[in-house]
């Protein structure tokens, strides 16, 4: 069985039919727009390159690569004029773990009105615990019609916001 479908029980049936569609298990190539907003401290800059993670754009393209294999999912985001950028799923119990770079999070997952919810819970950054009051990472996703619709958004205490992205893409069943 899928991540998702493992991690959510019955809820993942409540989701919305794009966000079924994407994380019932059988990986995913998909296309769409994203607009990338990174932080604009000289710290945030710095840690959006030593993360790996995008530049900011304005409704560019973006495409989602979803592989599933034996030890869990590996995401690949193209987002215009940036590298890829990689990071793996899998399962800790009642968390998501994420590992993007040096970082590795927890997440709590919740359907809330056929939307899924993400709330990190856990953060490491080169094996370094840092602390709940130190980080906020959330993400919000929801399908709208063939849309799959997300928007993460994630801050650093003595940073503030370290980026912000938000887009869809096309899910076709």
């Amino acid at each position: 069985m899928s991540l998702f479908p493992q991690l959510l029980g019955e809820a993942f049936a409540r989701l919305d039919a794009p966000l079924r569609l994407v994380h019932r298990g059988s990986g995913a190539d998909l296309h769409g727009i994203a607009t990338v907003e990174r932080g604009t401290g000289w710290l945030a800059q710095l840690a959006c390159r030593v993360a790996r993670l995008p530049r900011s754009v304005r409704n560019g393209p973006l495409r989602f690569e979803l592989v599933v294999d034996a030890e869990g999912e590996q995401w690949t985001r193209y987002f215009a004029g940036s590298g890829p950028m990689r990071s793996r799923l899998r399962l800790d119990g009642a968390t998501l773990v994420e590992r993007l770079g040096p970082a590795v999070a927890r997440f709590e997952l919740t359907e809330r009105d056929g939307a899924l919810l993400w709330q990190a819970v856990g953060l490491r950054v080169l094996g370094i615990p840092v602390p709940g009051w130190a980080f906020d990472f959330q993400a919000r996703v929801r399908g709208r019609g063939p849309w799959y619709r997300f928007e993460i958004d994630a801050h650093l205490a003595l940073i503030g916001r370290l980026i912000r992205y938000q887009g869809e893409l096309h899910v076709t069943g």
